[in-house]
C-alpha cells in the first residue's frame, strides 16, 4: 500500500485564522457521493470521515497535490468522497500559497498554534455544517478535494462489477435452463414421434419399420430366435399302460426369423395402419444343442387327438359325434357304391337273358349253332340259300317270341341285342372274341360282374368307366380297334343309362317278393327306392341274388338299419321266395320296419337341414364343448344359417313314425360307432400314428404334418389340417396365406375365404386377415397399440366366457398409466408420458423421476406378487388372444451402447387364480393351480401355459405325476433367465427382449375320457410338453439408426437442459459471492484505511 501512496512534506506554519476560515469554507462546499453511499457511506461528512494522516504518512507534495494549482480537478472530481485527507491538503495548499506572498517566515511557535487551530476546526465541524444556506466563501476555498482510493479498494469493487456480471450471466442461463424444460421438451417430443409415427410409406423409417429383420431393401438388422425344449416321453408304451411317465428334456432347436409386413395400408388421416405380417424360420445349428438335430425323434402327448376327444368329452362321444359322418359314408356307400352294382347287376343280368332267351327260340328253329353270338359280334349267318342275317339291328321275331309282354321288354330285349357293330371287314368281332368277351369268369369280360372288394369293381365296370389306360389293356386284351372298342361301350352305358333297366328292374324285384310283401313294396318305384329299401329292410341283394338270407352292401360290417334291428332280435324283412301254404296268411311285417319316405328323411334332416352342434348336443346328448361360441369358424363364414335345434328336432320326430323310431335311430347311430366309426378310427387314425402318444420327428412337430383325426373331422383344404407348432411362410410376399395350424390364432376371425375367379363356390385359397394398429400420430400415447385384432374392436366369441376388448383394452384391462391399448412387445407408447400421467400419484410440484415414479406405484398397493398394477405393460398375445402383464423391475444394462433402458418382467400374476379376470380363462374354480394359466376353454383340450420348467412354482414340481424329470443342463440355464423386455423410456422402443413359455396338458379325468382306445392310460394332472423362447435384440445398424434419429435430439436437449442449469446455478451462485465479497472487502479496507489515517493525523497534530 505505501508504493500506492503519494508522499507529503510535513505541515508548514500558517495563519491560525486563515486555516480556521479555509476549513470552514471547504466543509460548507463538501459534494455528496451516490457511489460511496453504495459501498456503505453517508452522504454527510463527520468527524469519523475525515482522514487524518498518520504520524509516518508523509505530506504530499503541494505542486502536485494543491487544487490551486489544478483548478479543474474539482469539476473532475466533484463527486468523490471528500475526507479529512482532502481538506488537510488543501489547507496545505492555502497555507503555502500565503506563505510565498508575504515572504513571512514561520517560528517554532506558529506550528504549534496552527494545529491547536485545526484541532478546533475539527472539533467544531458539526457547527460547520450548520452555517446558513446563504453563507458565501470565496472562490480560493471552493475547491473540490481529490485523493484517488487504494488499490485493495479498487480490487474489491473489480471483484464486486466481475461477480455483477457473472449474476448476470447465471440468470439469462437459468432462465434458459427454465425455457428448456418448458418448451425444449415439445420440441424434442416432436422430433421423437417424427421418428417413430411411421404413418406412410414415405417416412424415412418405413423400410426398417416394414423389414425389421432383414438386410435387404433397406431392411433392418434386428436378429430374431425362437428356440424349442421338448420333453420326450422316455416311456409310452408303459405310460398308455397306467404307468408313471419318465421324461428327457431335448434341445434348444433355434432357428431364426425374419418377419415382413406386408398389405399395408394407411388410413387417410395416418394415424391408424393395418397389415399382415409373414414369418419365416430358419434352423441354425450352430446356436442349437450341441448334439441334436431336426431329426431327433420325440414322443409326446398329440393334441390333435387329445383336442378331438375333449371337444366331445370322451373317446365314446367321439365315436358318437363321428356317426354323423359315417350316415353320410352309409349314403355315399349306398348311392355311390351299392346302386351302380345293382346297376350294372342287373345290365349284365338283361342282356344274358335277353341273348339266352333269344338263342333257345331260335335253336327251335333249327338256327346255325353259335348264330346269336355271331349276330351280336356283327357278323352274318346263312339262314338260307340266298339269305343272309346280319346282326340284330332288326329283329321283329321278338314281338311273336315274347308274345304278350310289356312293349318295354320287347325294346329293352332289343337294346341288349344289338351292339350296332357292322358286318363290314374290321367291323365285326370274331365269334372267338365273342365267347370270350361273354366269359363271365374272365374279370375283363363285359359281362363279368366281379367285386375284388366293396369298392373295387371289374368286368363290365371297366367298360363303363374305364381311363386310357384301361381302354388299351381292353383293346389289347380282346384285339379289338379302336371302331370295335368304341361301339361295345357305348352298347354298355346305352344299356346303363336307359330307363328301360330302371323299369326292367323294378319289376323283376316286385315279382320276386313273397306275397306278403307286395303291400309295402308298393313305394318301390325307381333306383332310388331299391336304394334306400336295401338299407331298411335289406332284402334288395337277396331278392336279386336269389339268396335265402339277406345280404348287405358291406358284408363285413353291415351299416344298414336292418342288419342293427336283426342284431337286437327285431328283424323286419320275410324270408325270400318262402310261401307257407295258399291257404295261409303271410308273416306279417314287423312293426319296427321303416318305410321308404321315413328312411329318406332321416337322412335329409340329419345330413342338410341339421347343424353338426345341433345333431351331437340336441340329438345325441352330448355336452356342449368347452370352446362354443355363437361365432362360425372361418370355413363355413359364407355357409347360410341352419334350423334351430328345436326346428331340427321337430322335422326328424315328423319323419319317424314307426314304433319306437326315435329310440331305434339312437341305438342305430351307437351301432355305426361301434361297427364303422370305430374300426376306421383305429386304421386311419390311431395305426397311422395319430393316437394319444405319438413318436415323430421334431421337425415333423414344428413344420407340422396332415393330422389324421383332423383330416377326419375339418372341410378339406381346411389349413388347421396340417398340424405344426411352428409358423412357415415359404413366399416372403402378398398375399399372406393360411396354410397350416401355426397360422390359425383363431378358428373363426384369423383367415378368410378366398373363391375362385372361375368358381363362385368353389375357395381357392384361405388368407390371413390384417391386424390394425395405432401409429401414433395425434395420439402419442396410443403408438403401437392394437386397434382391431383380425378385424375385430372387440375379439368377442373366442373366449367363450368373456370377450377381451381390442380397442382401448390396457386401459380396459387396468394398464391405463402407461397404455391405451395392447401391445404385441415391439413398441409401447413412450413411457415418459407418466410424467404428465401421474401427478395424484406423486404429488404436486416437480414430478419424481420416471424410474422413481415407476417404482412407487408398482408397489403401492400391495405387493408385485399378489395384484395387478396401472404400471403393468400389457403385451397381447395373438396365438392365445390374451394379455400377458409385464411388471418394471428397474433400469437396465444398455443395448449396443443404448442407455438409460428400462427393465419389465413377466408378472406373477398372469399364472394366479387371484388375478381379476380369472373368471374369463376358467381359472376360478376349486381346482385352479397356482402357476399355470388355463387355456383350456380356448383350444378345447387342457392346455396350461407356464414358466419354463415351472420356475417359481415349487407346488407343481412336487407332483408325482413331474417327478421324473431329466432336465437338460442348458435348459435349466435358459429357463432360470425368465421373460423380459428392456425399453427405452422415451421412445416406448423395445430394444432387447425374450419370451420363455411352457404348454402342458393333462390326463387327469383317466379312464372317464380316454374309455375307448386308452381306457388304461395314465391320469396325469399336468403333462409337460414343451417349452420356447422368442428374443430378439436390436441390430448394430439399428441402434446407429435409432441413436441417429431418436436419441439425438433426445441427447441434445438433455445436454442443454443439464448444462444451462448447471452454469446458470454455478455463475450466480459465484457472483452472487463475488459481489457480496467484493462490497464487504472494499467496505474493511476503506474502513482500515480510515483508521489508519485518523491515527496519523492525531499524531501529526499532537
Amino acid at each position: 500500500m505505501e508504493e500506492c501512496s503519494e508522499q507529503r512534506p510535513p505541515l508548514e506554519t500558517e495563519s491560525p485564522s486563515l486555516q480556521q476560515d479555509e476549513l470552514l469554507s471547504m466543509a460548507r462546499i463538501l459534494p455528496s457521493n451516490e457511489e460511496d453511499h453504495e459501498d456503505g457511506y453517508s452522504e454527510t461528512a463527520t468527524a469519523d470521515d475525515i482522514d487524518l494522516p498518520s504520524p509516518s504518512s508523509p505530506r504530499p507534495d503541494r505542486r502536485h497535490s494543491s487544487p490551486l494549482s489544478e483548478p479543474s480537478n474539482y469539476s473532475a472530481h466533484r463527486h468523490s468522497h471528500t475526507t479529512c485527507r482532502d481538506v488537510e491538503a488543501g489547507l496545505d495548499s492555502s497555507n503555502l500559497s500565503r506563505s510565498s506572498s508575504s515572504s513571512i517566515e514561520p517560528s517554532p511557535a506558529s506550528t504549534a498554534t496552527s494545529a491547536s487551530t485545526a484541532a478546533a476546526a475539527l472539533a467544531g465541524t458539526a457547527a460547520l455544517r450548520a452555517l446558513p444556506a446563504g453563507h458565501k466563501t470565496s472562490n480560493s476555498s471552493a475547491l473540490a478535494l481529490n485523493s484517488s482510493p487504494s488499490c485493495a479498494v479498487k480490487a474489491g469493487r473489480y471483484v464486486r462489477n466481475f461477480g455483477l456480471l457473472f449474476l448476470g450471466i447465471g440468470l439469462l442461463a437459468l432462465g434458459a435452463a427454465i425455457f428448456s424444460h418448458t418448451y425444449l421438451p415439445a420440441w424434442r417430443n416432436k422430433k421423437l414421434l417424427t421418428s417413430l409415427v411411421v404413418d406412410s410409406t414415405k417416412h424415412p423409417g418405413y423400410a426398417t419399420w416394414a423389414n425389421p429383420s432383414s438386410k435387404e431393401k433397406g431392411g433392418g438388422d434386428s436378429p430374431m430366435y425362437q428356440t424349442f425344449y421338448f420333453f420326450h416321453l422316455v416311456n409310452p408304451a408303459n405310460f398308455l399302460q397306467g404307468r408313471r411317465p419318465v421324461y428327457l428334456e431335448k434341445g434348444p432347436y433355434t432357428f431364426q426369423q425374419k418377419k415382413k409386413k406386408v398389405e399395408v395400408e394407411f388410413s387417410e388421416d395416418g394415424t391408424l395402419v393395418s397389415y399382415v405380417t409373414l414369418v419365416q424360420n430358419e434352423y441354425k445349428p450352430d446356436k442349437s444343442g450341441a448334439d441334436v438335430l431336426l431329426s431327433d425323434e420325440v414322443s409326446m402327448i398329440n393334441l390333435a387327438y387329445s383336442t378331438a376327444v375333449a371337444t366331445f368329452g370322451s373317446e365314446s362321444n367321439l365315436l358318437r359325434v363321428g356317426t354323423r359322418m359315417a350316415l353320410g359314408e352309409v349314403e355315399r356307400a349306398l348311392e355311390a357304391e351299392f346302386l351302380p352294382t345293382l346297376k350294372e347287376n342287373a345290365l349284365v343280368t338283361g342282356a344274358v337273358k335277353a341273348l339266352a332267351l333269344t338263342e333257345t327260340n331260335l335253336n327251335k328253329l333249327n338256327y346255325p349253332q353259335d348264330g346269336v353270338a355271331i349276330r351280336w359280334g356283327g357278323g352274318c349267318v346263312e339262314t338260307g340259300m340266298f339269305t343272309k342275317q346280319c346282326g340284330f339291328e332288326k329283329a321283329p321275331f321278338l314281338k311273336s317270341m315274347m308274345g304278350k309282354e310289356d312293349p318295354r321288354d320287347v325294346e329293352f330285349f332289343q337294346m341288349c341285342l344289338d351292339p350296332g357293330l357292322g358286318s363290314e371287314p374290321g367291323q365285326f368281332i370274331p365269334l372267338a372274341t365273342v365267347h370270350e368277351l361273354w366269359n363271365t369268369t374272365n374279370p375283363l369280360s363285359i359281362f363279368s360282374v366281379k367285386r375284388v372288394n366293396t369298392s373295387t369293381r371289374v368286368g363290365v365296370s371297366h367298360w363303363l368307366n374305364g381311363d386310357a389306360d384301361m381302354r388299351d389293356t381292353l383293346m389289347a386284351h380282346f384285339s379289338l380297334n379302336t371302331y370295335q372298342y368304341t361301339k361295345l361301350t357305348n352298347y354298355v352305358r346305352t344299356i346303363y343309362e336307359s330307363p328301360l333297366l330302371e323299369y326292367s328292374v323294378v319289376k323283376n324285384f316286385l315279382q320276386s317278393l313273397p306275397p306278403g310283401e307286395i303291400e309295402s313294396a308298393n313305394e318301390v318305384e325307381d333306383w332310388s327306392s331299391l336304394v334306400w329299401r336295401q338299407w331298411a329292410v335289406g332284402d334288395v341283394i337277396q331278392t336279386f341274388n336269389g339268396a335265402s338270407l339277406p345280404e348287405s352292401v358291406i358284408p363285413e360290417t353291415p351299416p344298414e338299419l336292418s342288419f342293427y334291428l336283426a342284431s337286437v332280435g327285431k328283424p323286419v324283412w320275410t324270408t325270400g321266395g318262402v310261401i307257407v301254404g295258399e291257404s295261409e296268411a303271410p308273416a306279417p311285417i314287423s312293426k319296427a320296419r321303416w318305410s321308404i319316405r321315413q328312411t329318406k328323411c332321416l337322412f335329409d334332416t340329419v345330413l342338410r337341414k341339421m347343424d353338426a352342434e345341433i345333431f351331437a348336443e340336441d340329438l345325441l346328448g352330448l355336452p356342449t364343448p368347452p370352446n362354443k361360441t355363437p361365432r362360425k369358424p372361418f370355413v363355413n363364414s359364407r355357409a347360410t344359417k341352419t334350423a334351430t335345434a328345436e326346428a331340427s328336432k321337430a322335422a326328424l320326430q315328423e319323419c319317424l313314425m314307426s314304433e319306437d323310431a326315435w329310440d331305434v335311430m339312437l341305438g342305430y347311430l351307437d351301432y355305426l360307432g361301434q361297427k364303422l366309426v370305430a374300426p376306421y378310427i383305429q386304421r386311419h387314425v390311431l395305426d397311422a400314428q395319430g393316437g394319444l402318444v405319438v413318436t415323430r420327428s421334431v421337425q415333423s412337430w414344428l413344420e407340422g404334418r396332415v393330422e389324421p383325426i383332423l383330416a377326419l373331422a375339418l372341410q378339406a383344404g381346411d389349413p388347421r389340417i396340417m398340424f405344426g407348432f411352428m409358423g412357415q411362410d415359404k413366399q416372403m410376399e402378398a398375399p399372406g396365406k393360411c396354410t397350416r395350424l401355426a397360422d390359425v390364432e383363431n378358428a373363426y376371425s384369423a383367415c378368410a375365404p378366398v373363391l375362385s375367379a372361375a368358381d363362385s363356390k368353389t375357395v381357392s385359397y384361405y388368407k390371413k386377415v390384417a391386424n390394425t394398429y395405432h401409429t401414433g400420430k395425434d395420439h402419442p400415447e396410443r403408438l403401437g397399440a392394437l386397434a382391431k385384432y383380425k378385424g375385430d374392436d372387440v375379439a368377442w366369441g373366442i373366449w367363450p366366457r368373456d370377450s377381451v376388448e381390442i380397442l382401448g383394452g390396457a386401459e380396459k384391462e387396468e394398464g391405463s398409466v402407461l397404455q391405451y391399448g395392447f401391445s404385441e412387445g415391439e413398441q409401447f407408447p413412450p413411457l415418459n408420458r407418466i410424467m404428465q400421467a401421474t401427478t395424484e400419484h406423486v404429488g404436486e410440484g416437480l414430478l419424481a423421476g420416471l424410474e422413481q415414479t415407476l417404482s412407487t406405484l408398482a408397489f403401492e398397493d400391495g405387493t408385485a406378487e399378489e395384484l395387478e398394477k396401472d404400471t403393468d405393460l400389457m403385451v397381447f398375445l395373438a396365438k392365445f388372444i390374451m394379455p400377458l402383464r409385464f411388471r418394471y423391475e428397474g433400469p437396465s444394462d444398455s443395448v449396443q451402447g443404448i442407455e438409460g433402458l428400462m427393465r419389465f418382467g413377466l408378472s406373477p400374476i398372469n399364472f394366479s387364480p387371484q388375478r381379476r379376470d380369472a373368471a374369463r380363462f376358467s381359472m376360478d374354480g376349486p381346482g385352479a393351480r397356482d402357476g399355470l394359466f388355463n387355456l383350456t376353454d380356448l383350444q378345447s383340450t387342457p392346455l396350461f401355459l407356464s414358466t419354463p420348467h415351472y420356475m417359481g412354482y415349487p407346488q407343481l414340481n412336487s407332483l408325482e405325476c413331474l417327478s421324473v424329470i431329466a432336465y437338460d443342463p442348458v435348459g435349466e440355464q435358459d429357463a432360470a433367465m425368465g421373460s423380459h423386455l428392456d425399453i427405452d423410456p422415451y421412445t416406448g422402443r423395445t430394444m432387447s427382449a425374450a419370451v420363455r413359455m411352457q404348454l402342458s396338458t393333462s390326463t387327469a379325468d383317466g379312464n372317464k375320457v380316454y374309455d375307448v382306445f386308452h381306457d388304461k392310460a395314465y391320469a396325469a394332472e399336468v403333462i409337460p410338453l414343451l417349452w420356447m423362447t422368442q428374443r430378439a435384440e436390436v441390430g448394430p445398424a439399428d441402434a446407429v439408426l435409432f441413436k441417429k434419429l431418436c436419441s439425438a435430439p433426445l441427447t441434445a436437449v438433455e445436454q442443454f437442459q443439464r448444462y444451462t442449469l448447471l452454469v446458470g446455478i454455478a455463475l450466480t451462485v459465484l457472483g452472487l459471492v463475488m459481489v457480496v465479497a467484493g462490497c464487504f472487502f472494499a467496505r474493511r479496507k476503506r474502513s482500515e484505511e480510515k483508521t489508519a489515517d485518523s491515527r496519523g493525523s492525531t499524531i501529526n497534530i499532537l
